[in-house]
């Protein structure tokens, strides 16, 4: 049985393919851009926030606002893990996460743990008979591809080449995408004396 995010041509699946290049295209109103981060960014702006309160830049008012803010959107996010999981990362933010505190450590852990194979737990999320809202996944997908240094430009480029995928499909070539390594370029910028 095929399943709405595995139908080239469902609702669900045009959705996401919609959204996706909404938030990837410079021209897009501002209303209907991608205007949060991903929840594997949120953490390691958490974990690194959490630094400069023992430097004394951050006061840790600034980091609670922080914590409470990953909390409400972490617990939402099924791709980070199982509920157990999401339950574990959730204690953790509830502990120290300066550089003296307990839970630094582990925070450090579980963001690695959540980061490998994010978007292929999204993908199995999307495959659901139930799946996730298409605004979810959407936002999800490409707030990761975002956040991890992947162009407005590159990903719109990319998608516009996927425009007959499935939104597992699409989220699946996405994540065999972040595995391939990394390009280098060199770039000769001729200058003129005047």
């Amino acid at each position: 049985m095929t399943t709405p995010g595995q139908d080239t041509h469902s609702a669900y699946s045009r959705h996401v393919r919609a959204r996706v290049s909404d938030f990837a295209r410079d021209k897009t109103p501002w209303q209907r851009r991608l205007w949060n981060v991903g929840s594997m960014y949120a953490l390691e702006e958490l974990h690194e926030a959490a630094t400069w309160v023992d430097e004394g830049v951050l006061r840790p008012k600034a980091v609670a606002w922080l914590r409470e803010s990953a909390s409400r959107t972490l617990g939402r996010d099924s791709a980070l893990g199982t509920a157990l999981f999401r339950s574990e990362l959730t204690r953790c933010l509830d502990r120290d996460l300066t550089l003296h505190g307990d839970g630094r450590r582990r925070l450090r852990e579980l963001i690695d743990l959540a980061g490998a194979g994010y978007l292929d737990r999204l993908a199995e999320q999307a495959a659901q008979p139930q799946p996730p809202g298409p605004e979810r996944v959407a936002r999800a997908f490409a707030s990761h591809m975002l956040d991890w240094g992947y162009s407005m430009r590159g990903l719109d480029s990319w998608l516009r080449s996927r425009d007959h995928l499935s939104a597992v499909e699409l989220i699946r070539q996405g994540a065999q995408w972040t595995r391939e390594p990394e390009q280098s370029f060199r770039v000769f910028a001729p200058v003129l004396k005047g």
